[in-house]
């Protein structure tokens, strides 16, 4: 548990220098450990833990709990798959080091079962299981409650992520994030290009996410295939 508690600190962390969490919760102690943001996911655990209370007993508040993790995580695969989807139509010459067989077919077949089986999941997630009355009370008890807990988990990520809008502040300068492609090529959001230069080539030796961009790149930007080899074998020599 200590281990999943520092692993999800420390990679929050790094999240949030590229702008998206307040300083407060990037400051580290003299060891280089988010301290404040770790201090913050204790209290929530232990708000977390006297929640027991509404419980009859302890085993049905952890199901409660195992299945809130549960929907979240399938909420995220979904965001992945349709993120896939788009990545696909908006950036359809973008070489990637790996692509999904059978063209766009098989781009489609992947997603969306990949989008059924996280939405299957989530139905059985909040689906009461038959010994519910003996651990949890009652169907609706169970379900509002890990409705609840997922609202306010998707309400806090939502706000922090406009208010990182407004705040250029929290962005940490020696973050460890690369620029987004639409950013590198000077667009307002994330739209369809033509461009057939790889990611890795737009990020290299570019400022953090956050900071002014140092190389722009067109959005229907084109190099050829040579090119295109040679750039890959000089970032494989960098590595």
């Amino acid at each position: 548990m200590a281990v999943h508690d520092f692993s999800l600190g420390w990679f929050v962390q790094l999240a949030g220098g590229s702008g998206f969490l307040p300083n407060w919760f990037q400051q580290k102690n003299k060891h280089s450990m988010p301290a404040h943001l770790m201090y913050t996911q204790i209290a929530g655990m232990t708000i977390i833990a006297y929640l027991v209370k509404m419980i009859p007993n302890v085993e049905g508040f952890v199901i409660m709990l195992t299945q809130t993790i549960t929907v979240l995580y399938m909420l995220y695969y979904i965001l992945m798959f349709v993120t896939f989807l788009k990545l696909r139509h908006d950036q359809p010459n973008r070489p990637r080091s790996f692509r999904v067989p059978g063209g766009k077919v098989g781009a489609w077949f992947t997603a969306i079962m990949g989008l059924i089986s996280s939405v299957f999941a989530i139905v059985l997630a909040i689906y009461p299981p038959a010994q519910l009355k003996a651990e949890v009370g009652s169907p609706f008890v169970y379900v509002s409650v890990i409705i609840i807990l997922v609202l306010i988990i998707l309400g806090i990520c939502f706000l922090l992520y406009q208010l990182s809008k407004k705040h250029t502040d929290w962005v940490d300068p020696n973050n460890k994030f690369a620029p987004f492609t639409w950013e590198i090529e000077g667009l307002d959001k994330p739209q369809k290009v033509g461009s057939n230069v790889p990611t890795s080539v737009m990020s290299k030796d570019q400022n953090p996410m956050g900071m002014p961009i140092k190389r722009r790149y067109g959005p229907d930007q084109q190099v050829s295939e040579k090119n295109l080899k040679k750039q890959k074998i000089m970032i494989c020599q960098d590595k």
